[in-house]
């Protein structure tokens, strides 16, 4: 008897069904951000669960290169796996480009150094500037 109801259990667990996985919303925006008193675009992309809520914040950037062309390719789009994978988790998943890169408005405001230099605090400044302001513009959307 006993053998008959795990038995029996087992089959409606495996034949029970299972919940559909939300469905993804992607959007590829502009930000629109304040950084020492001017105003820029900075390309994003957004992801999230269909029907979310208020939810934590996966800021991701990119890295850089010395070539300019690289740095002009750059796209949110690129990262679009991983919004997602944190969207899947629960996250709202944004992708920022920074100034300087891709289709984000104004210049570079950090000039690229090698690692040897030592002053990080300089280098990353207007880095994290972006990334602050991104923030305070993700904060502000419903």
């Amino acid at each position: 008897m006993r053998a008959g109801f795990w038995l029996l259990f087992g089959l409606l667990t495996l034949t029970a069904p299972v919940a559909a996985e939300q469905a993804l919303l992607v959007e590829e925006t502009f930000l629109t951000v304040a950084i020492d008193g001017q105003t820029y675009r900075l390309e994003a992309l957004v992801a999230k669960e269909a029907g979310g809520t208020r939810l934590p914040v996966a800021l991701i950037t990119h890295g850089q290169s010395a070539e300019r062309e690289k740095r002009e390719k750059t796209e949110a789009r690129s990262y679009l796996w991983l919004a997602r994978d944190f969207a899947r988790r629960g996250w709202l998943g944004v992708v920022v480009v920074r100034r300087g890169f891709g289709r984000s408005e104004g210049a570079s405001p950090y000039a690229l150094r090698s690692c040897r230099d030592g002053d990080f605090g300089a280098a990353l400044k207007g880095q994290t500037d972006d990334l602050v302001a991104a923030i305070q513009a993700i904060g502000k959307r419903a």
